[in-house]
């Protein structure tokens, strides 16, 4: 993969809030996106969990706008995330997200966190399967969709799923969610 031809494939098709006509997403690109962090906490707690500062800084936007209860996650030292949100005064409770354990557990309202470079090429298949777990209101975000050349096809299989309604690319991110209400669409936007 040549990510010097994939950075500037996304920024032609990358929309900013003009030019958006959902308000779903108008909402996370002009309120949620724009939330402002503390960029020297999020470096020091990055590193501990395991993760990028822009990873974590969009997992705390996305808690903190959205108002999930619950966030599942694959990523280490979830004590420490845990105690990160809550100091942004997001009560949400962090969960270590381990596919086995949640099989067949119905997974409502959550924010489900996956670092892509800790996923086998086995893991994808678990993301399919997790679907029919979700409602609505819950939001896959894919972090490292770009990474390796095999984690960008099996995301573009992802965005083709006739069960993810809201699918958006970030460039360094995916987000996924069923939301049945709507018309299937797919946003690339700018973060």
């Amino acid at each position: 993969m040549n990510r010097f031809f994939e950075s500037i494939k996304y920024s032609w098709k990358a929309k900013g809030r003009h030019g958006i006509h959902s308000p779903f997403v108008y909402d996370l690109v002009d309120n949620c996106f724009q939330l402002a962090l503390s960029k020297k906490q999020l470096k020091t707690v990055a590193s501990k969990v395991g993760t990028k500062s822009t990873s974590l800084k969009l997992l705390t936007q996305l808690s903190k706008h959205l108002g999930f209860g619950r966030v599942l996650t694959n990523l280490k030292e979830i004590e420490t995330l845990q105690s990160f949100l809550h100091q942004q005064n997001i009560q949400a409770e962090v969960d270590a997200f381990n596919y086995q354990e949640k099989k067949g557990i119905e997974v409502k309202s959550s924010l489900i966190f996956i670092e892509c470079s800790q996923f086998d090429p086995s893991s994808w298949e678990n993301i399919i399967e997790l679907i029919p777990t979700l409602d609505d209101h819950s939001l896959i975000v894919l972090s490292g969709i770009r990474t390796r050349h095999f984690t960008l096809n099996e995301w573009d299989k992802l965005i083709s799923h006739s069960s993810f309604h809201f699918t958006a690319d970030l460039f360094h991110f995916g987000l996924l969610s069923k939301r049945t209400f709507q018309e299937k669409e797919h946003f690339v936007l700018r973060y």
